[in-house]
């Protein structure tokens, strides 16, 4: 299934379409943002947020916003 698809579909209260979508997608954007933090528990915790940001529908870019001193 694309992934925009199943973004949309999460979006709109599918909880089949969020499971395929984090099992698909987690450690691929935990791996990006434990590349930049080198910190597990921020890693684990900023790719929630992405994760989190993503369903509401705001920028992922956002997160990087947030987690600036």
């Amino acid at each position: 299934m694309p992934g925009d698809d199943l973004a949309r579909r999460a979006q709109s209260g599918d909880v089949q379409a969020l499971e395929q979508l984090c099992a698909r997608e987690w450690r691929p954007v935990y791996a990006i943002v434990y590349a930049t933090t080198r910190n597990a528990m921020d890693a684990e915790d900023l790719t929630q947020e992405v994760f989190l940001r993503a369903l509401e529908g705001r920028s992922a870019n956002d997160v990087a916003e947030w987690k600036q001193p």
